[in-house]
């Protein structure tokens, strides 16, 4: 070894930095120039110093392999958001913003016929893993649901059974969410709010809050459940959003939080995904929950 010519007749010693399978990273050396002669002592302190590198190494590297599959899950994740929807009666789009790797919010939406769609907001309490898994075993019902039950009532009362019994008693989880149906023949908004924030909607020239009908789905087994309904003559346009928006630029209070959104949102001085890039991106602010927006607006 080159080192050892470097340390000539002094002395050396070298103790390999090995895995669990005994893959070698390298070596923990110990050299003077003067000749010297290694105690036992030495040689299992050099030994545990090994093993603790040895620990490190390994540790970084299923770092790094958590790193991979988690982002390859966040793509998974959000590859599964329905693309933006543009047709000749309705406007649809999202935006979508996780706190870590993965997120409890979910947004999907459908043209069940010729003049209805159904469209669905759903927030997981909690963030990270958990919720994420809970988010795609709610979210791989959704196109059944709202293709073919089609009724906000029916398809949050049967998202509600299957929240309850995906989970065993002791663990406690729950959803709340917006679905809406909109038909723009009828010119009609059915909806259920399970517990969400409420969605805004400028409704003939008024801004109306698609407010709670329910309890969140998830809790209890069987949940009173009840449905609005939104008759329009003009075009409407609709925000529904998670809460995590709420407490985006820092302020505490949920009803300033509303007040700002809800004037960002009718006076439309910029709109409402550009004011969102801003905050989260130009002044790198740092959000304490998932944040999912859902603009809605027919023509």
């Amino acid at each position: 070894m080159a080192i050892t010519q470097i340390s000539g007749s002094g002395c050396f010693i070298g103790i390999p930095i090995m895995d669990k399978n005994e893959n070698v990273y390298g070596t923990l050396c110990a050299m003077d120039s003067d000749p010297y002669q290694f105690t036992d002592e030495h040689i299992r302190i050099l030994k545990s110093l090994t093993s603790i590198l040895s620990y490190v190494v390994e540790l970084e590297n299923a770092e790094k392999k958590m790193s991979t599959e988690l982002a390859k899950a966040k793509a998974i994740q959000k590859s599964v958001l329905s693309p933006k929807m543009d047709d000749e009666h309705i406007q649809i789009e999202g935006v979508y913003y996780p706190t870590h790797y993965l997120s409890g919010d979910m947004y999907s939406w459908y043209k069940i016929d010729s003049s209805r769609y159904g469209i669905m907001l759903i927030d997981v309490m909690g963030h990270g893993v958990s919720a994420s898994l809970i988010s795609m075993a709610l979210r791989s019902l959704m196109t059944n649901l709202i293709l073919k039950v089609i009724d906000p009532v029916d398809v949050c009362k049967e998202l509600n059974k299957q929240l309850y019994k995906l989970l065993p008693s002791k663990i406690i989880s729950y959803a709340t969410g917006i679905y809406l149906v909109i038909d723009t023949k009828l010119k009609t908004i059915e909806y259920v709010n399970t517990g969400h924030p409420p969605g805004l909607l400028k409704l003939d020239g008024d801004l109306v809050d698609i407010e709670p009908t329910s309890t969140a789905i998830g809790l209890i087994e069987a949940p009173e459940i009840s449905k609005k309904t939104f008759s329009y003559q003009k075009d409407i346009d609709i925000l529904l959003y998670t809460d995590g928006l709420l407490e985006l630029d820092g302020e505490k209070s949920l009803q300033k939080n509303v007040t700002k959104l809800s004037s960002l949102f009718i006076n439309q001085n910029i709109s409402i995904f550009d004011w969102i890039e801003t905050q989260i991106i130009e002044k790198s602010t740092e959000f304490p929950d998932d944040i999912s927006i859902v603009r809605v607006k027919t023509k």
